[in-house]
């Protein structure tokens, strides 16, 4: 968790916000539960596609990315928010995750 602490400062001193959806993103792999990871993803990215042809017509590239910003900021807050969530299951079990096909780190 000290790791994780020190990561998420790193990026937050660098301002950037891809590498912090990173850190969440890899603590998930790590705590073997990556299906929130890919729901945050196909959300986030899911939204700004179909968003990107009138987005562009509308404000040209500053636009695009505002809408990269709001879509990057918002995967950050979803891994963010299932890392918790699913790392507090763990704590509390006082064991590794062993969901059907997982195995205990």
């Amino acid at each position: 968790m000290a790791a994780l602490r020190r990561a998420v400062g790193a990026c937050l001193r660098r301002r950037s916000r891809d590498a912090l959806q990173a850190v969440f993103g890899f603590g998930l792999v790590a705590i073997r539960d990556t299906l929130p990871s890919l729901l945050a993803f196909a959300v986030c990215y899911g939204l700004l596609a179909p968003a990107a042809v009138p987005l562009s017509a509308r404000g040209g590239l500053t636009a695009l990315w505002l809408a990269l910003l709001g879509a990057n900021t918002l995967l950050v807050v979803g891994q963010a928010a299932f890392f918790h969530l699913r790392s507090g299951r763990l704590r509390r079990s006082g064991r590794p995750s062993t969901a059907p096909g997982r195995t205990p780190a």
